[in-house]
């Protein structure tokens, strides 16, 4: 029954997730030198918002949310292509924050229920990772569409109403937030305005604080186990 439970919640979701997730990250920079990559780009953020259902469907309530929550998220996400609206575009980055929020704290209940450190539960603990650097991305943005010139030097084009995913400059605040969830800082891009800076060391510590509970709770499951299977051995 426990092997059963184990299969569900851990069916190779979190690889085909994993691999959407490279697939949308290698394409965001590409904008600024293809601008046919932005149809492309939207297809795979579609594929990667449908991942995120298969990732939360470990339990019945949890596959419930996801669908209510991912669910209108891809509806919007191709309305807001079709039509052009501002204000689309603010629903479309809420929505994609929240399918996000939702798939990581889906995946880290699963691999912090977990026992035994799998393939499977690596992919999650990547999965969170990434998600974690995406997700502040969008929060960028949203700021950035809010109060502009948050960032400096830093602009987007004020007529791009498809701006998460059809504007190059987006794809510089998504390297931005990876530069600051590593603490890699290399400074060519940097907050001027107080939210802008507040999310910017939140983003830095939770990158910090993910890796060492994370790291300590997978060296953790494997010397359990391998503490286990040594004295099945002897």
């Amino acid at each position: 029954m426990r092997q059963s439970k184990l299969r569900l919640t851990f069916g190779g979701r979190f690889t085909f997730l994993l691999t959407a997730l490279f697939i949308v990250l290698a394409l965001f920079p590409l904008l600024e030198y293809q601008a046919s990559v932005h149809a492309l780009l939207r297809t795979f953020f579609s594929i990667l918002l449908l991942s995120a259902i298969q990732a939360t469907s470990g339990r019945r309530w949890t596959l419930a949310v996801g669908v209510l929550v991912i669910g209108p998220a891809i509806v919007v996400h191709w309305i807001c292509y079709a039509l052009h609206h501002p204000a689309l575009v603010v629903a479309d980055g809420f929505l994609a924050s929240a399918v996000f929020i939702l798939t990581m704290g889906t995946i880290l209940s699963a691999i912090f229920r977990e026992k035994q450190v799998t393939f499977e539960t690596i992919a999650g603990a990547l999965c969170v990772y990434l998600l974690l650097g995406l997700t502040w991305a969008f929060f960028y943005g949203l700021i950035e569409l809010a109060d502009p010139e948050s960032f400096q030097p830093y602009k987007y084009d004020d007529d791009a109403l498809e701006f998460f995913l059809g504007d190059p400059a987006f794809s510089r605040l998504v390297y931005y937030s990876f530069c600051t969830l590593t603490t890699l800082g290399l400074g060519d891009i940097s907050p001027v305005k107080g939210v802008a800076r507040t999310l910017s060391y939140m983003e830095a510590v939770v990158g910090q604080f993910y890796m060492a509970v994370l790291v300590a709770r997978l060296v953790g499951l494997h010397i359990a186990h391998s503490g286990k299977n040594d004295r099945l051995t002897i």
